[in-house]
């Protein structure tokens, strides 16, 4: 009898984690789709407090890539409209991104800190800042390709990096769950027009 009830409760709490990880995508997901259809500031300062709401609930890598990567938008939003609000919002990129635990960043989290160094090298006024930078955003594009990372973001990093090279598309690899990173065609789409 105590097999049994001890079986059971091995079954309960493995469906009781399974719908909390289910409840929990959900929940990433309708905040990831939100993040994709926004244009505006406001919209991304708005999902950017729901972001830092899951921070408190959820430690995936994805949760901390997303909260980055807003930041990352906010500030080519402030650099095309020429605030001074950048350095900031790079700061709170790499505060973000740099909360994921090392053996979690794949090439999708590097090529994201690639895109965060790249542009902090376009807009500081220190000359030897702005090359430090630029390194920096190299060696991460250069260990997102080591790591196999292939997709239009980093194929987007490494036009910005080396602008003479040929411009290609290239489709994301490998099977893509719905709280996978998935931006950067659109961007890849302008650069190459």
């Amino acid at each position: 009898m105590r097999k049994i009830l001890f079986i059971l409760s091995f079954i309960i709490v493995g469906f009781s984690l399974n719908a909390q990880t289910t409840k929990s995508d959900a929940l990433l997901i309708e905040k990831i789709n939100q993040l994709n259809s926004a244009k505006t500031m406001q919209q991304y300062v708005d999902v950017q407090g729901d972001f830092t709401k899951l921070l408190n609930k959820d430690r995936r890598w994805q949760v901390y890539y997303y909260a980055g990567f807003i930041c990352l938008q906010q500030a080519k939003i402030n650099l095309e409209n020429g605030n001074s609000q950048i350095e900031g919002n790079l700061g709170n990129a790499l505060k973000y991104i740099t909360l994921i635990k090392p053996k979690q960043r794949n090439g999708e989290v590097n090529t994201l800190l690639g895109m965060v160094y790249y542009l902090k090298s376009k807009f500081d006024v220190d000359t030897q800042q702005r090359g430090l930078s630029k390194k920096e955003s190299l060696s991460y594009y250069k260990l997102a390709q080591k790591q196999g990372c292939k997709n239009p973001r980093l194929i987007l990093l490494g036009n910005l990096l080396f602008p003479n090279k040929s411009k290609e598309i290239h489709e994301s690899e490998g099977n893509q769950s719905s709280i996978s990173p998935n931006w950067g065609k659109e961007d890849l789409g302008k650069l190459i027009n």
